[in-house]
């Protein structure tokens, strides 16, 4: 716990310092590429520029976790050393095929429906909808916990820690 919570604090130290530095950076990009407009970076640029944060800060935090779950530094090491080797073996990660096709499905309509709330100012597209509506989705959500939940007696999740 103390390697996970020294990490993060690496990374909030080193993004303090380098903050100026990461500035001139991007209005050196942004100019020669000529994609500054006179109020601010163009708006492509600027999604650009989320997207690439949103991407860092997860890969981050994700590598911070490993400490954090790890029994010990040697177990970190072997995961962050095997992370990016690829076997022959099981492709759907442990998951049945219809849990993966489930979960890979998923993913876009998430992310479809973050894009929505966003513009919409931070408001969840369903809280507009009608009624009936709405409890449809509910309902919907209900029957997917039923059928796809797991179910049965397992220690809790934290236990493992």
């Amino acid at each position: 716990f103390v390697a996970w919570g020294g990490i993060h604090g690496i990374f909030l130290l080193f993004g303090r310092f380098t903050l100026g530095l990461r500035d001139k950076m991007k209005h050196s990009v942004l100019s020669i590429f000529r994609l500054e407009k006179e109020h601010g970076p163009a708006p492509l640029m600027s999604m650009i520029e989320s997207a690439w944060s949103i991407a860092v800060t997860f890969h981050l935090a994700a590598f911070a976790w490993v400490f954090f779950r790890a029994e010990s530094f040697s177990g970190a090491a072997s995961i962050i050393t095997h992370v990016f080797t690829w076997s022959r073996g099981d492709v759907t990660l442990g998951f049945t095929p219809m849990e993966f096709i489930l979960m890979i499905s998923t993913v876009p309509c998430l992310v479809v429906l973050d894009c929505i709330q966003e513009k919409r100012g931070g408001r969840h597209p369903f809280t507009q909808q009608r009624p009936p509506a709405r409890w449809a989705l509910y309902y919907f959500v209900i029957l997917c916990i039923v059928f796809f939940g797991v179910f049965g007696q397992s220690k809790f999740i934290y236990f493992n820690f």
